[in-house]
């Protein structure tokens, strides 16, 4: 539902209900159970403007989706929710003729509910961070032979807890990647694309994903839990390019 109350202003409401295969575990008997399909349930508000040629929005929100153990009772069934409840604000557009701006930043807050292990109650969902926020400017030149473009994307990651009790984590991390490109029409083709990228400048070593192992929530048997990292990418260059037919 959108409620617009004058012409560059919209606040609006969102609920969204989806579903997924079943998860599938043992009782305590030994027995196999393959569970109904599950449902998560997404809840939204939010409000988007405009303001000297940059739009702005931001919203409110709360996902939840179902997790499955085998409890004390010895049956295996859903019994507690992953949740997450998060602001988030994101601007783009032009902040010169030449210069934009696309950027935005997310709080989340993501914790798991009734688990399996009391004492895991309300700990962070492994991997995923509190805060994020990513800024990209984008700078054009026009020139007599076609176009020069240089780009500037700032990205920064909280830090993630790698194990269900929150006593370990992987760091945050800053990341910064530069870009040049030069379109022109007097080349090949219609247009003519040369791109020059140099990924993560200042060669930051840091953990791009981090990944419940066994369970798709990191909470299936002893020998099941824990997490999977991967690295980050290093610094590299990569050059292009691209001929438009």
């Amino acid at each position: 539902m959108i409620y617009k109350p004058i012409d560059n202003l919209n606040f609006y409401v969102t609920y969204a209900d989806a579903i997924q295969a079943g998860s599938s575990g043992t009782n305590a008997d030994g027995s196999t159970v393959v569970l109904n399909p599950s449902r998560s349930k997404q809840y939204e508000i939010g409000a988007k403007t405009s303001l000297y040629n940059i739009d702005l929005s931001t919203s409110l929100f709360q996902i939840a989706r179902p997790i499955a153990y085998q409890g004390e009772d010895g049956i295996y069934a859903e019994k507690g929710e992953q949740r997450n409840r998060g602001v988030e604000l994101i601007a783009g557009g032009k902040l010169l003729d030449n210069l934009s701006l696309l950027g935005g930043a997310t709080y989340l807050n993501a914790e798991l509910q009734d688990a399996m292990l009391k004492s895991l109650n309300g700990k962070q969902i492994i991997g995923v961070p509190e805060w994020q926020y990513n800024i990209l400017l984008d700078y054009l030149l026009p020139i007599s032979t076609g176009t020069l473009g240089f780009s500037a994307n700032f990205h920064y990651t909280d830090d993630r807890p790698i194990d269900e009790a929150n006593t370990q984590y992987a760091s945050d991390y800053y990341s910064i990647d530069l870009g040049a490109r030069y379109i022109t029409k007097h080349l090949l083709g219609n247009k003519t694309t040369f791109r020059l990228t140099l990924n993560n400048v200042t060669n930051e070593k840091y953990w791009a994903g981090v990944f419940a192992a066994g369970s798709m929530d990191g909470f299936g048997t002893a020998s099941a839990r824990g997490s999977q990292l991967f690295l980050g990418e290093p610094r590299r260059i990569i050059a292009s390019m691209q001929v438009t037919f």
